[in-house]
């Protein structure tokens, strides 16, 4: 139920509609506006409402005309992740709390791949790791912070949990979108020396199952970033 204290009508058939949302692949049709204004048992205005509330939350679309009516949107996380910053903006959030939010959550998602009961799961990181350390040494340059974040995806990936996924995904799409000066630790070179082998032993310790050795290998590669953002980083998102 949306809100605290007693529900609108409008929230109520939010709510019926964002179950309905859930319980459909993206893109089915929910059926049409005299379909639901029956299912749900609201007026129109109250279900027009209630529709333009889900389309602002870019979990539902209307169609009009032939073959319409109100179609599912799966959640995204793009779209989470738009709200999320706007939200840390307007919280006055720092650029060194979202980094090391951010790395407690790498912390957590490697110690539950290591876990994770899937051999074959465990050893994907590995593969993905020396992917990317290949491709760097090809390129003739230093790992940047675009290798970073995406070795943060396989990782929250790796986790086998969807809140890790969803929440470093968020907070991946939040950096990535700060100002120039912001991301800059992905090029300070002396950040460069160790990434790949830091990022090479978290996924060893993954593919080991070793997880406790995981946790500590992503603490070691987070320390000298975090020493530089508290060095560096202005005191708000830029």
């Amino acid at each position: 139920m949306t809100g605290g204290g007693t529900a609108t009508a409008v929230e109520v058939a939010a709510d019926a509609l964002r179950d309905a949302v859930l319980a459909r692949g993206d893109g089915e049709r929910l059926g049409s506006e005299e379909d639901l204004l029956e299912r749900i048992g609201v007026s129109r205005p109250t279900l027009r409402q209630a529709a333009r509330l889900l389309e602002s939350e870019e979990l539902l679309v209307v169609r009009r005309g032939v073959n319409g009516g109100l179609f599912a949107r799966r959640p995204s996380t793009d779209a989470v992740a738009r709200m999320a910053s706007v939200y840390l903006r307007a919280e006055g959030t720092t650029v060194v709390d979202l980094a090391r939010s951010w790395f407690l959550l790498l912390e957590q998602s490697a110690r539950l791949a290591a876990e994770h009961p899937d051999e074959a799961v465990r050893r994907r990181l590995s593969e993905r790791a020396a992917d990317l350390e290949a491709a760097i040494r090809a390129s003739g340059q230093s790992p940047g912070s675009a290798v970073v974040h995406t070795f943060a995806l396989d990782l929250a990936d790796a986790s086998g949990s969807s809140t890790l996924r969803l929440f470093v995904r968020v907070l991946s799409t939040v950096i990535a979108g700060l100002a120039p000066d912001v991301r800059a630790v992905g090029r300070v070179p002396e950040l460069h020396v160790d990434v790949l082998a830091n990022l090479a032993q978290v996924a060893t310790a993954v593919e080991t199952g070793d997880s406790e050795w995981a946790a500590r290998a992503m603490r070691r590669h987070a320390e000298p970033m975090m020493k530089w953002l508290l060095a560096q980083m202005p005191d708000r998102l830029a």
